[in-house]
């Protein structure tokens, strides 16, 4: 019999169905879609309130479920791929304390920002390694084209997508994702990610110095430092963990501060003496932006405990700023999952979600940590994780892609 030239594997499917969803995530920002329907604004269709990238991906993983079978499908989850499982099991634990206490009000939030995550690293899990390189590289392309946008925006002092909110007395560049933090929380992860993995070095280097302008035109401070600093903690480390004979590790050792302070002397003359690194060297010292962060922290330890143990509610949780806080919007997502969601949900999600990234990083190498480390403090200085954003499943994803190229087996 003729094997049937329409079958696709279970690799293939999987990744056909991750790459038009991240692609779409990537490609089609929250404020590009605000311009066609009301996607975060006020009113509108409730099935609207849910990225078409989310929607494809819900889709693909119901019909990936038929196809190979949901109890073989749940039998992995409970076994080959446990963590996945377990982060899958709060993100739901959490959705339904949320739907059962406050409504559908946020629901949409959790399923664009945290659903979409574990949904992708499901999929991810069934990919072949060619597939897991292939994404990767996707990935990878897009935010090299992204920052590409950013750093034409950056000279020619025009967004390919206005946003309001990112208008102020010095420029930003938007891309495709419409906010620079957004952006830069997005393009971080996979940077180090690609520096450190098994591409071509021409490939790697060349990507990175596209990003590290793109950050720049961003002008967003903290993912600039973190991305900054990983890199030069990543070439120092690779003189004491690559294999090297000692002469050449010795000259590693020696040569590489030297390059590192070159690189500081190149980013300062770059940041402090051109007109490219203005929407940096303007804002070096304490702004607005810096002390609502201070305000953050000033707001919680304010509240009472008792006022939002389980939960104040995206509602509530609004209530509570106009009272207590000195800024309309608190830049901290600890801070806003803690308050909203209440403590004991706000465990069971940090216990799935941590869980996870130890699975994914067991036996990594320090540069791996180096990146997943980057990750959180940038993201801990604002609350791009507190808004519907494709960045936690980026960085979920790039990592564990990461993990497969590196091992060449399955985790």
């Amino acid at each position: 019999m003729k094997p049937n030239k329409l079958a696709i594997t279970v690799s293939d499917f999987a990744y056909l169905a991750l790459s038009l969803s991240i692609s779409l995530r990537l490609v089609l920002g929250n404020r590009i879609l605000d311009n066609f329907y009301s996607y975060t604004l006020e009113g509108g269709n409730p099935l609207l309130k849910i990225h078409p990238g989310t929607w494809l991906l819900l889709i693909s993983v119901g019909l990936f479920g038929f196809a190979r079978g949901y109890g073989r499908l749940l039998y992995d989850l409970r076994s080959k791929i446990k963590p996945i499982g377990i982060a899958f099991l709060s993100t739901c634990a959490l959705m339904a304390y949320t739907f059962i206490l406050w409504g559908s009000s946020g629901a949409a939030y959790l399923v664009d920002t945290y659903l979409f995550s574990i949904l992708c690293l499901m999929l991810a899990a069934h990919l072949n390694r060619e597939k897991c390189v292939k994404l990767f590289k996707l990935i990878a392309t897009i935010v090299t084209i992204n920052s590409i946008i950013a750093i034409f925006e950056y000279i020619t002092k025009t967004h390919v997508v206005p946003n309001p909110v990112t208008g102020s007395g010095f420029f930003r560049a938007n891309a495709l994702m419409a906010h620079p933090l957004n952006n830069a929380l997005v393009t971080l992860p996979v940077a180090l990610a690609v520096l450190i993995s098994p591409l071509k070095r021409k490939w790697r280097y060349g990507m990175n110095a596209i990003v590290f302008l793109g950050i720049v035109a961003f002008a967003t401070r903290a993912s600039l430092l973190m991305y900054i600093a990983a890199v030069l903690f990543i070439i120092w480390s690779y003189s004491f963990t690559a294999r090297l004979s000692n002469s050449t590790r010795a000259l590693y050792i020696i040569s590489t501060p030297i390059l590192i302070i070159f690189l500081s002397l190149a980013f300062y003359f770059a940041v402090f003496l051109t007109d490219f690194g203005t929407g940096i060297s303007s804002r070096t010292s304490v702004d607005d932006s810096a002390l609502a962060r201070t305000d953050a922290i000033s707001f919680f330890t304010s509240l009472n405990i008792g006022r939002y143990f389980l939960g104040a509610g995206p509602s509530g949780f609004t209530d509570l700023i106009s009272e207590s806080s000195a800024v309309s919007v608190i830049e901290n997502f600890w801070i806003q999952h803690i308050v909203i969601y209440g403590i004991p949900m706000f465990l069971i999600l940090m216990y799935g979600y941590t869980s996870l990234i130890k699975w994914i990083a067991t036996n990594s190498s320090i540069q791996f940590k180096i990146v997943i480390f980057s990750f959180i403090v940038a993201a801990s200085t604002n609350n791009s994780l507190s808004i519907k954003t494709s960045a936690l499943a980026v960085f979920l994803l790039i990592i564990y892609l990461l993990r497969r190229m590196e091992q060449k087996y399955e985790l």
